[in-house]
């Protein structure tokens, strides 16, 4: 195969915690059929695919990406900006403050937090969005979705902000 027959993804370095977070990722990569290299180039990596990635490899790989804070979508040249690091702020606050057996991941634009349908739910979603929360505006809302879903998004004075999708796991009430 040459290099005109694969595709090219090219992703900000991920930012590891320790020798064994970096050797989890990328034996990560090398389990992704579809990953046919990666190179590291200045503050990049560059990852190479064969074009005939099946749905699943391109879900390893976007899990993959997504547990690291890796967005795709995302032009690694663009120049920062402030939101850039709000927004990975209060990625940061979210896994400090939620409970355990609670999870929080990014999907889209919103962060998405999920924990069991317990007595206590209403009582974390509102810890968690005072905990989080700007003081000049602060919404919490029921969601779309399911009965125990709750909306929580704020605004900063610089319009800076955010938005939390806070649902219960499905299942019994502990």
């Amino acid at each position: 195969m040459t290099s005109r027959e694969q595709l090219m993804v090219r992703i900000p370095s991920p930012t590891f915690l320790s020798a064994l977070d970096e050797e989890l990722f990328f034996l990560g990569l090398r389990l992704v059929g579809s990953v046919r290299s990666y190179e590291g180039v200045g503050r990049f990596l560059e990852v190479r695919l064969d074009p005939a990635a099946t749905e699943g490899d391109e879900r390893d790989l976007a899990a993959l990406f997504d547990r690291y804070g890796i967005r795709v979508e995302d032009d690694p040249t663009r120049p920062r900006t402030r939101g850039d690091g709000v927004l990975q702020g209060v990625f940061v606050e979210l896994q400090s403050v939620i409970a355990p057996g609670w999870s929080v991941s990014v999907v889209g634009d919103s962060f998405v937090v999920v924990g069991p349908d317990s007595r206590e739910f209403r009582d974390e979603v509102w810890r968690i969005a005072r905990f989080v929360a700007y003081d000049q505006h602060v919404c919490i809302e029921r969601g779309p979705g399911a009965e125990k879903e709750y909306v929580v998004s704020s605004t900063s004075q610089l319009e800076l902000s955010f938005r939390i999708v806070i649902r219960a796991l499905p299942g019994e009430v502990t």
